[in-house]
């Protein structure tokens, strides 16, 4: 059988993640020995990205956090949480083209740490801030959906995003991206009541049913739609 491997490296004596991105084919014979057939490949350097990493579902590109300077922001001190998105076009037309499909909106926020692919054209992912008096705690009040230009389109060709902001109270702890268009979002109110809710794009999220306060992540299958 012939794998294609992508190995977000790490370094354990610094403890410093994000050391650099790579992709590999792995081939195994009937013996069951696998040897490297391809690779290691490097696409990302150290440095140039921030996690998560989300390969759309067709392979052909992959999305990942950054930290621009040249986006305003409040945090560029020691702590410099993403405020970008990039793509990076992994094989066919324009294949190793890097472009910037989404910046934070505003300087007080940043974006993390969740980003998933909806289909092979479109992004979920979560605009955040710090919470009150934590500066190590996620405050995620909102979501954007990101509409991208088909695989192998000019790089000029526009993106367009929708962004939805939650009650005032509320915050997101996990999302889940579904087949139909929509966004299963797990939810915290001010009281620490959770819920489930569903959200598609323009519209309000509508909560689906409660859930324990002890639940802090959703994961649920990508073909899931709610009605």
């Amino acid at each position: 059988s012939n794998v294609v491997l992508f190995v977000d490296t790490y370094d354990s004596a610094t403890q410093q993640p994000y050391t650099g991105f790579y992709r590999l084919a792995v081939q195994s014979g009937e013996g069951g020995i696998a040897q490297v057939s391809d690779g290691p490949l490097l696409l990302l350097e150290e440095g140039q990205y921030r996690g998560p990493l989300a390969v759309s579902p067709d392979l052909t590109r992959l999305a990942y956090f950054v930290y621009d300077a040249a986006v305003p922001s409040l945090t560029a001190g020691t702590v410099k949480p993403p405020n970008t998105v990039n793509l990076l076009t992994l094989s066919g037309r324009g294949a190793s083209l890097l472009r910037t499909v989404y910046s934070s909106e505003t300087r007080f926020e940043f974006l993390a740490p969740e980003l998933a692919w909806q289909g092979p054209d479109r992004l979920l992912l979560t605009r955040s801030r710090f919470a009150a008096g934590n500066a190590r705690n996620y405050d995620r009040f909102g979501i954007v959906q990101v509409q991208l230009p088909p695989a192998g389109s000019a790089p000029s060709e526009a993106t367009t995003a929708t962004s939805y902001l939650l009650p005032g109270g509320r915050s997101l702890l996990d999302l889940a991206a579904c087949s139909d268009g929509s966004a299963l979002l797990l939810v915290r109110d001010g009281t620490g009541a959770q819920s489930l809710a569903r959200w598609l794009e323009g519209g309000q999220s509508r909560a689906l049913f409660g859930l324990p306060a002890q639940l802090d992540r959703t994961l649920l299958c990508w073909r899931a739609g709610l009605e």
